[in-house]
């Protein structure tokens, strides 16, 4: 056993223990298992255990802990949050401040317009108050003109502001510490506060830049970075670490593969100074190879000429820097080409990533477009020098040195030169700017710190936002407060940012203020929190500059890392314990409309009456039709869920599931097209997909949620446990998990899946304790359920490897709050539909009518019986039939005859279920179902074989009545319709047996008759015939088809006989759209693997039924010998 950490969870102290369960000796060939345990936990000294003043201890704490029965006696003390290291301690809450950010190395001033135009009250600001902070820091700063205590119209406030860079991209970073990059990770853009009132701020100290000494200084270094983010590509030895979130050693983005060959670059330099030393550095690594060590050989090299500098070898999953050092003079002032070279090896696959270069070259002091940043690095030590600027062409201009100590010069130029002296070190940067190219600052907005700590905050449930989306939201959590009865606080991102990140973009800082929440703020502490916009790892908009990618992608709320995790946000133990102490959620919009549709569908959600939606399940399993045993584990996986929980009760639920087969090859099974159709119509609760899927498709060849659009507007949620659907945060492409809950045809409120790559294990573990959670133990909150099963995972298998993986990317697309509506209570429901009389003819002559009634329980199953009443009326007669049957499920049904010998006329059948209301239901309106039918005298039969497909030629034929009646005349009554509003009546006098009516009605036309004695109020049964020619079966029209079924005939206002039609359907998303094939004949998809990049074909006989021969693939994006084989596949097809 060992012992992870120690760490708190609300005012539980926890401890994280990893227990290898399993031991085996391979000397013996003998597995042991520990099948118990027992903890001991002991003090060094005699402790005191107690409540503290919490009332009540947390119950979804309780639920995470082995000895939840001890815990829930004793529980600590309050956390001492003065130990907490605060990043506000700089912040003045009762004060303004001003928010400003800079992207470059330069001069910036901030003039009385800026202040004036952004709502400064100019005549409140005493100048000597203006102070300005930085990472909490405060600057020093020049403000022209305080000295009046006035901030005039000429003053300003002059200062050094410097790029957020990464600071170390020419070293190396070990094993599982960050990729050290050129700009910061996650933005370039340095924030500066500037605040005023209260205490003098600190001032910049002016110098004349005139100390002695003979050392002077003519040249700097110049450095060219060149770097084309266009791919975010890398390797890592475990496929596992490369998708978690974190930014480890390689994990970057970059310009591209390089192969064997010479990639080149053009690149600028002015004012050489000559015969110095120039460095070339580059950075690249390994991105595929057959072999570990010396797998690629790279060196760089210099316009024409042919010596390569720092040949180095790369190893597998290895990254290097190479560093060239040459002579200024093999530099050209002008256009100079960048070459690096990826030479021949042993290996077969030999391709590496290529991240940048730079060029360092030693030029003369001279301002470029009046303006210069410089400094010393080839010094090795502080000491007293000078440096002269040539070319000086104004007098008027600004000069400061920003290093260990901060100074702005105040000297003059002589003969266009500038010569300052001063303490000199090469960690020093010196600016200078012509005073019409000082620069302004980026100003965002006037603001008073909202204090996000402050202990008067409370709130169950948090909504994190942009701006963009504040109105919006302001009605979204009024509706949830209403709705779900909890307390709900909006915060907007900015201030997240600016309270714990000194105002730099930085999505680490959404964690700091979650954790913070459970430190500062009084009870009720927030349980979920709703992430509200979208977000992309691609903090730089790389995808939209460089590949062409239409639209940038833009942070509104971002997530961590990439792969990306807002789960991360909630998890704040240290042991590797992966326990959420949130439930969180995200709604990825980008435009209020996505918003909007959103809240739409959640407003509906909560009104819409249950019904049989409500009890209704749909499963899709798929996999590689290459492997039977993976098709056999997707589909046991989703039919377990149905057996132990779907269909059992309490729940008696209507499960569907489609899944694909090998033979025959199908996507859903043994199937018909209708039946799937009818079933996407009926919806259901949830959507439930195992198998493999890209971030746009899964692989049954669903690549669109309009595919499983049901009919009546419910709004399920859908889960897929398997690869990348989860992907809310891609640069170029839109996942599964946004087009199904804010796309405009996607139906869903929340869906669950992978913001990673997925692997079969969790995949066909998570639906079982996912479902069990909701079904079986009655957690129908999405989020907790989700959480919960979660946590069941992480102690049953472990927190490492996938399983924390999948604990930190699995994410809830959707409203934390969100809760399935599972019914509470059983509703028993009679629809108009739900009672059939099995004869098609009934007549009094019959003894009794064979009927059916249908029986729907659209509830809960409880362990109770349903009585059911039947009353049947038939004039002034009334008898009934009473059931007791046990509860149904979902659809139950019992036959019963119905007494008509004798009884021609209306009959009226009432059902009642529990006519004593004895079971506590959803809805007891829907429990009665009234009836009517008509029993046809038999005292006139037509003589006719049908009821529909008769032929005549304006001549009818009735048997006379078997028995002595009262009248001898007939009446016959003749309709267009079979509603008779319009009919007219034809009477006859009857025959000896058989009686000949002769018509004079319009040839080639339909008619509805019915016949009855005169003075009789009984009409037989209706028939129906076509005029024109006498016939015994006729089928002329669409009446005539449609009342059976036809095999291999169309019905298309008459029948004729189908042409046969084979379907193809091609679908092909690319890198950018989806990374999905689908090669489909008739519905069924050819492509095994439809989520592989490259090439699929698949080859069909060249005529009619087009049978299936045989399928290839194609790795076109290795080459080499897959282009061979693909060219020799393509000569054989003709």
């Amino acid at each position: 056993m060992k012992v992870n950490g120690y760490f708190w969870q609300d005012e539980i102290y926890c401890v994280s223990l990893e227990i290898n369960q399993y031991n085996y000796d391979d000397i013996k060939s003998i597995l042991s298992t520990v099948d118990e345990i027992e903890i001991k936990i002991g003090f060094e000294k005699e402790q005191t255990l107690s409540k503290s003043a919490k009332s009540e201890v947390n119950k979804r704490v309780l639920k995470t802990l082995i000895n939840s029965d001890y815990a829930s006696n004793y529980w600590g003390k309050p956390r001492n949050v003065t130990v907490y290291d605060k990043t506000d301690n700089w912040i003045d809450y009762s004060t303004n401040y001003l928010k400003i950010g800079v992207a470059e190395d330069g001069i910036y001033r901030i003039e009385y317009e800026d202040l004036v135009s952004i709502g400064v009250n100019i005549n409140m600001l005493v100048p000597k108050t203006l102070k300005m902070f930085m990472k909490g820091e405060e600057q020093l700063i020049f403000v022209n003109g305080e000295d009046d205590n006035v901030f005039d119209p000429a003053d300003f406030i002059e200062f050094v502001g410097i790029r957020n860079m990464g600071g170390k991209h020419r070293e190396l970073s070990g094993y599982d510490e960050p990729y050290n990059e050129y700009l910061g990770r996650y933005t370039d853009t340095t924030i500066y506060w500037l605040t005023w009132d209260g205490v003098d701020g600190k001032r910049v100290q002016i110098s004349d830049g005139n100390l002695s000494t003979l050392d002077t200084l003519d040249y700097y270094n110049e450095i060219i970075h060149s770097e084309k983010n266009g791919w975010f590509d890398f390797s890592v030895a475990s496929l596992v670490r490369r998708e978690t979130p974190f930014w480890i050693e390689n994990k970057t983005w970059n310009e591209g593969n390089l192969e064997v060959g010479t990639k080149q670059s053009n690149f600028i330099v002015s004012n050489v100074y000559p015969n110095k030393t120039a460095n070339i550095y580059a950075k690249l690594q390994d991105q595929a190879s057959s072999i570990s060590t010396k797998a690629h050989l790279v060196a760089v090299s210099l316009n024409k000429n042919t010596q390569n500098y720092d040949s180095t070898y790369i190893d597998k999953y290895e990254k290097v820097v190479l560093d060239a050092q040459l002579n200024s003079n093999e530099l050209i002032n002008g256009s100079n080409t960048f070459k690096i070279h990826s030479f021949p090896t042993n290996n077969t696959v030999n391709r590496c990533v290529f991240d940048w270069y730079e060029i360092e070259y030693p030029r003369y002091l001279m301002p470029i477009n009046s303006s210069l940043v410089f400094s010393f690095s080839y010094l090795e030590e502080e000491s007293l020098r000078a440096f002269k600027l040539n070319n000086i062409e104004s007098e008027n201009f600004s000069l400061w040195k920003y290093g260990k100590a901060i100074t702005k010069y105040s000297c003059y130029t002589n003969k266009g030169e500038i010569v300052v002296s001063d303490l000199i070190s090469p960690k020093d940067k010196y600016l200078y700017t012509e005073v019409l190219q000082i620069k302004s600052p980026k100003f965002y907005y006037l603001k008073q710190f909202v204090n996000l700590r402050k202990s008067e905050n409370m709130a169950d449930y948090i909504l994190i936002t942009h701006k963009k989306f504040r109105n919006k939201v302001n009605e979204y959590a009024n509706f949830i407060s209403s709705n779900y009865s909890v307390e709900t606080k909006i915060i907007d991102m900015d201030d997240i940012y600016d309270e714990y990140s000194y105002g730099f973009f930085n999505p680490e800082a959404i964690k700091e203020f979650l954790s913070s929440t459970y430190k500062y703020w009084q009870s009720p502490k927030p349980s979920s929190v709703f992430l509200v916009g979208g977000a992309t790892y691609d903090y730089y908009g790389n995808k939209n500059k460089y590949t062409g990618v239409s639209e940038r992608v833009l942070n509104y709320v971002p997530s961590y890392g990439a792969s990306v995790s807002d789960n991360w946000f909630v998890i704040w133990d240290s042991t590797g314990a992966y326990i959420p102490q949130m439930n969180i959620g995200r709604l990825p919009v980008t435009t209020d409309e996505e918003f909007d549709w959103y809240f739409e569908k959640h407003k509906n959600y909560l009104t819409q009456v249950s019904d049989d939606w409500n009890k209704r399940y749909m499963f899709f399993s798929g996999g590689k039709t290459t492997s039977q045993s993976e098709l056999d584990q997707m589909r046991e996986a989703n039919q377990f869920v149905i057996d132990n929980y779907v269909t059992p009760k309490p729940i008696g639920g209507k499960s569907e599931h489609f899944y694909k087969t090998i033979e025959p090859p199908t996507n859903f099974g043994p199937f018909t097209d209708e039946y799937l159709k009818n079933a996407v119509d009926d919806g259901g609760v949830f959507i439930s997909y195992l198998g493999h899927s890209g971030t746009q498709t899964w692989d049954n060849s669903i690549v669109n949620p309009v595919q499983l659009k049901n009919s009546k507007n419910r709004y399920p949620i859908v889960t897929d446990f398997g690869c990348s659907t989860g992907r809310f945060a891609e640069p170029d492409v839109i996942s599964f998990s946004q087009l199904f809950t804010i796309g405009h045809d996607g139906q869903a409120l929340a869906y669950i899946g992978n913001a990673s790559l997925g692997f079969v294990s969790t995949s066909i573990t998570m639906p079982k304790l996912f479902y069990k959670k909701i079904l079986s133990e009655n957690i129908l909150t999405v989020s907790e359920a989700h959480k919960q099963a979660k946590l069941e995972m992480l102690q049953t298998y472990g927190s490492t490897g996938i399983y924390e993986l999948f604990a930190l990317t699995n994410t809830l697309i959707g409203d934390p709050l969100l809760a399935l509506p599972v019914p509470d209570k059983p509703n028993l429901v009679l629809n108009e539909n739900d009672f059939v009389i099995v004869d098609r003819e009934l007549s009094d002559l019959q003894d009794s009518a064979k009927a059916i009634l249908f029986i729907n329980n659209f509830g809960k199953v409880i362990d109770d019986s349903i009585d059911i009443l039947i009353i049947h009326q038939f004039e002034s007669k009334t008898d009934s039939i009473f059931f007791d049957l046990p509860m149904s499920f979902f659809r139950d049904s019992i036959e019963f005859r119905i007494n008509i010998k004798n009884s021609a006329g209306n009959h009226l059948l009432r059902f009642m279920l529990d006519p004593q209301n004895s079971i506590d239901e959803i809805n007891e309106n829907d429990n009665i179902l009234e009836f009517s039918f008509y029993v046809a005298p038999s005292s006139l039969r037509l003589i006719m074989q049908y009821l529909i497909e008769n032929g005549v030629n304006n001549n009818l034929k009735l048997l006379n009545p078997s028995k002595n009646i009262e009248t001898s005349e007939l009446q016959i009554e003749l309709s267009d319709d079979d509603s008779f509003s319009l009919f007219t009546t034809v009477e006859k006098s009857l025959d000896t047996i058989v009686t000949n009516i002769d018509l004079n009605l319009e040839r080639g036309k339909r008619y509805w008759g019915r016949t009855k004695l005169k003075g009789s109020e009984n009409s037989g049964k209706v028939f129906s015939f076509y005029n024109l020619q006498k016939s015994k079966f006729l089928l002329i029209d669409s009446i005539s088809a449609n009342g059976g079924s036809l095999n291999s005939l169309n019905n298309k206002g008459f029948i004729s006989i189908d042409t046969s039609i084979v379907k193809f359907e091609l679908f092909s998303a690319g890198f950018n759209d989806g990374n999905t094939a689908v090669l489909k004949k008739d519905g069924i998809n050819y492509i095994p693997e439809s989520t592989i990049p490259g090439h699929h074909v698949a080859l069909f006989t060249a005529s009619q039924p087009y049978e299936f021969v045989e399928y290839h693939y194609f790795n076109t994006l290795v080459g080499g010998n897959e282009i061979t084989r693909y060219n020799a596949l393509l000569d054989t097809v003709s």
